[in-house]
C-alpha cells in the first residue's frame, strides 16, 4: 500500500498545496542513493515517480546487507528518523530514476507548531503510516517472507478518505511531470 495516502488521507487540500509549494523536487538516477543508513537526514521525502530499494546493514560487510523493503510510487520516506530524530537505519536507493518530494523537517516542525490543526492532522497521519508499516512487518514475519502482505485498509476512518488521498497524491505526482 502507498503508505502517502495514510498520510494524505489526514491532510487538508491547503495542507497538500503547502506540501507542493513548500516541498523541493528532486531527481535521483538509478543507482543513486536518497538515503544513507546512520547518515542524518534533514528532510521528509514522498516518492513522486520510480523505486525504491531499501537495504540494512550497509555499513558492514557485503554479506549482512538485507534488502528489507521495495518501495514505490506514494510511498513516504524518513518517517520514523523524523519522529525520533535519529539517523536512519537503513539505506534507500534508487532502483529506478526517480522524483521525490522533500519537505524539510524544520519547515513540517514550524508549520505544527504554528498551525496547530495541522500538526494533529500531520503526526496522525505518520502514526498511520508507522503503524502500516509495522503491520506488514508483523505480516511478512509471520509468513515467512512469503511475501504476501495484506495491504487492505481496513480501519473505517482510513478508509473513508482514500478516494481524497488518491486524488491528492495524483495531483501531486502531476505536478512532478
Amino acid at each position: 500500500m502507498r503508505n502517502s495516502l495514510l498520510l494524505l488521507g489526514e491532510l487538508s487540500d491547503e495542507d497538500v498545496d503547502w506540501l507542493r509549494h513548500s516541498g523541493e523536487r528532486v531527481s535521483i538516477s538509478a543507482g543513486g542513493v536518497l538515503i544513507q543508513e546512520g547518515q542524518p537526514i534533514t528532510a521528509l521525502y514522498l516518492l513522486l515517480d520510480g523505486t525504491l530499494e531499501v537495504k540494512t546493514g550497509t555499513l558492514g560487510p557485503p554479506d549482512q546487507q538485507r534488502t528489507v523493503a521495495h518501495l514505490a510510487t506514494g510511498e513516504v520516506i524518513g518517517e520514523m528518523s523524523f519522529v525520533d530524530n535519529r539517523p536512519p537505519s537503513a539505506t534507500v536507493i534508487a532502483e529506478t530514476d526517480i522524483i521525490v518530494l522533500s519537505v524539510s523537517q524544520e519547515q513540517l516542525l514550524e508549520r505544527a507548531d504554528t498551525d496547530l490543526a495541522f500538526g494533529k492532522r500531520f503526526y496522525r497521519g505518520l502514526a498511520f503510516c508507522l503503524s502500516n508499516r509495522l503491520r506488514l512487518m508483523n505480516v511478512g514475519s509471520a509468513q515467512s517472507g512469503s511475501g504476501a502482505q495484506s495491504t487492505d485498509i481496513s480501519h473505517p476512518d482510513i478508509a473513508a478518505n482514500e478516494a481524497v488521498a488518491k486524488a491528492r497524491l495524483e495531483s501531486l505526482i502531476a505536478s512532478a511531470r
